[in-house]
C-alpha cells in the first residue's frame, strides 16, 4: 500500500482543523480579557450653602441655620452662595425658605427691609387694606402668608345684571347678587402685624393684600359697592 496518499491525507486533517482553531480564536472574545468600558466624563462639583432647616421668611440667618453641600457646577443656580464666599454679617430672608433649599443671593436682604411691609411687597404689586369682621374674616383663621378670594354682595335691584360680570362668575340668592371680585391674592398683614408664624384664630378689623395695580382699582370699587 502506498504510503503517499496516506500522508497527503493526514496533512490535509492537521491543516483543515488549525484553520478552524485559528478562525474561532479570532471571532470568539477572549475568556480572560478585561471588558471594555468608556470612561464617563468627570462631573465637576462645587460647595454651595443651602438651608439645614426650614426658614422663615424675615429671619435673621445664622450660619447654624445652613450647611454646606457638595452641588454639580453645571446644574449650579444663579445666585448661589458658595460655602467658602465671605457670608455677610446680618442678612434677613425675603422669603420663605424649605430645607435644602439653596441660598440665593437674590433672598438675602441686608438691610432688614424685610421687617417692614413695604420690604415684603413684590415689585410692580399694591398693598390694599379691607375692612373685614368676625364672618368675612374667616373667624379669625386667616393669617399672614394666606390666600385668599374676595368676594362682593350687592343689593339686586335695577341695575343687578349691569354689575354682574356674567352669568358664569354671579350668583343669585334672594335679592342680594354675589359675584368674586379678586381670586387667590396673598395676605400681607392682618391687622398692624404682618408676621407669619402666628398660632391660632386672631380675631381682626383690617386685612391687607398684595393686589396688582388692577387688582387695587377693583378693591376700592368694591368696597363703595357692597
Amino acid at each position: 500500500m502506498k504510503t503517499g496518499p496516506m500522508i497527503s491525507l493526514g496533512l490535509s486533517i492537521v491543516l483543515g482543523a488549525g484553520a478552524v482553531w485559528l478562525g474561532r480564536s479570532y471571532m470568539m472574545p477572549d475568556a480572560n480579557a478585561a471588558p471594555s468600558v468608556a470612561a464617563a466624563p468627570v462631573m465637576q462639583m462645587t460647595s454651595i450653602l443651602v438651608a439645614a432647616s426650614d426658614i422663615e421668611s424675615g429671619s435673621l440667618i445664622d450660619k447654624a441655620m445652613l450647611k454646606s453641600v457638595d452641588w454639580p457646577k453645571a446644574a449650579l443656580p444663579e445666585g448661589a452662595i458658595l460655602a467658602d464666599a465671605d457670608f455677610p454679617p446680618k442678612a434677613y430672608t425675603r422669603g420663605y425658605m424649605a430645607a435644602g433649599e439653596p441660598l440665593l443671593a437674590a433672598k438675602l436682604d441686608m438691610t432688614g427691609a424685610t421687617l417692614t411691609l413695604s420690604g415684603a411687597i413684590k415689585p410692580g404689586m399694591r398693598a390694599v387694606a379691607i375692612v373685614v369682621k368676625n364672618d368675612t374674616g374667616v373667624a379669625g383663621f386667616v393669617l399672614p402668608g394666606d390666600r385668599v378670594d374676595v368676594n362682593e354682595f350687592i343689593p339686586r335691584g335695577a341695575d343687578g345684571n349691569e354689575l354682574a360680570r356674567g352669568s358664569e362668575e354671579m350668583r343669585y340668592s334672594g335679592n342680594v347678587i354675589a359675584r368674586p371680585v379678586l381670586k387667590n391674592v396673598t395676605v400681607l398683614a392682618v391687622d398692624q402685624s404682618f408676621e407669619s408664624d402666628l398660632e391660632g384664630a386672631r380675631p381682626s378689623n383690617t386685612v391687607t393684600l398684595e393686589v396688582t395695580p388692577e387688582g387695587a382699582l377693583a378693591l376700592g370699587a368694591a368696597s363703595q359697592r357692597g
